[in-house]
């Protein structure tokens, strides 16, 4: 009865019937020659780093390395950054003072790298590494409002650095504290930290790139008064400190790009295997903020030259003779001198500084006295 039926169809109804028997075939264990079933898949090797869970025993423990190696070279760094401030006086301005806090913020939070390696106190990694790795963040909000707010403003003032830690250190405590209360924090599968995705983009991602935007938008209005200002003039070591202030915080963009892309996608296609370097990547890039901060720093021409006179045990060079610029459409034509180890609030250590109150100065005062510290 069903060959005459298929003898019957016409071309096409036979081609379908004849597509459907190879597709049921095709789907079915037919028993080899012995009698028994095809052999199975060959499983995933031991050298596989990375699978639909996250990473493997073998790619995890080369991601622990890679953290620890990475947070060793933030560390030294960082300390770095503080021995010379600390060895050398002339370059203690205020606005490097906060950029070694920043570092003493950089070394608490790659402590929380060995600390979440560690299985047996995962729970507290988590804690630490949610608490430290978002203070660092909001230290770098604080730089960029103390550039503002010293151009904009003419403030000085040392009091603010307790409004500063108050801030940087007391809103990544409440966070992580109430992550604590929430039980959000335990063994990610790469490291000890918040296990749901989402939880991470709420408590640190998406409270990361509020303070990366913050810094952009701070800085793309200092650079356009600064240069309002100095358009037609070529003070360009007036504007080093200034552009080095301004690299920390685009440090800190470079930094943690790669991981928020990575964890993006984690939380976009959980079931899903991500190639390995981009773990490498992550967990790279994310601990080298301290390193690349004091490459920043090192790149200081004031500071080479401090530590040679230093290390050779000569004294430095200071040129005390006055200098006139006379710049055009405005009132000020004297400058003078400052004094050796004068700490202004923009703390350039080249042979020029860029004083607090310019932005806002008079220009229908003539004679207006600016200094400039050696």
């Amino acid at each position: 009865i069903f060959f005459r039926l298929f003898l019957s169809m016409s071309v096409l109804g036979k081609l379908c019937v004849v597509l459907l028997l190879c597709c049921a075939a095709a789907q079915h264990d037919f028993p080899s020659e012995t009698g028994t079933l095809p052999p199975e898949p060959p499983r995933p090797s031991a050298t596989e780093l990375t699978n639909e869970q996250g990473l493997t025993d073998r790619g995890r423990a080369i991601i622990v390395t890679v953290s620890i190696v990475a947070s060793t070279l933030s560390i030294m760094g960082s300390l770095f950054i503080i021995t010379c401030f600390c060895y050398l006086k002339r370059t203690r301005q205020v606005a490097l003072r906060l950029v070694v806090c920043l570092s003493f913020l950089d070394v608490l939070s790659m402590i929380g790298t060995y600390l979440s390696s560690f299985k047996a106190i995962c729970t507290f990694g988590g804690w630490y590494v949610t608490m430290f790795d978002m203070c660092p963040l909001l230290w770098t909000t604080c730089i960029s409002f103390h550039l503002y707010y010293s151009i904009f403003k003419g403030k000085r003032g040392k009091k603010v650095f307790l409004g500063y830690f108050a801030y940087s250190i007391g809103v990544p405590l409440g966070l992580s504290l109430v992550g604590l209360l929430m039980g959000i924090y335990g063994d990610t599968g790469d490291i000890c930290w918040i296990e749901d995705e989402g939880m991470r983009l709420a408590f640190f991602y998406i409270p990361l790139w509020i303070c990366i935007a913050y810094n952009v938008v701070k800085y793309v209005l200092i650079t356009r008064e600064f240069n309002r200002i100095f358009r037609r003039h070529s003070l360009l070591r007036a504007s080093n400190q200034l552009h080095r202030l301004k690299a920390y915080p685009m440090v800190l963009a470079l930094c943690w790009t790669v991981a928020t892309v990575h964890r993006i996608l984690e939380w976009c296609f959980p079931d899903s295997a991500f190639p390995f370097w981009l773990f490498v990547g992550h967990y790279s890039l994310s601990k080298l903020q301290g390193f690349f901060n004091a490459l920043v720093y090192g790149m200081d021409p004031f500071l080479l030259k401090e530590l040679k006179h230093k290390c050779l045990g000569t004294a430095p060079p200071w040129d005390h003779e006055k200098e006139e610029i006379e710049i055009p459409n405005s009132g000020i034509s004297q400058w003078q001198p400052a004094r050796v180890g004068e700490d202004t609030e923009m703390g350039v250590q080249g042979p020029m500084a860029l004083p607090a109150a310019l932005p806002g100065h008079d220009p229908s005062m003539p004679g207006t006295s600016m200094q400039i510290s050696g």
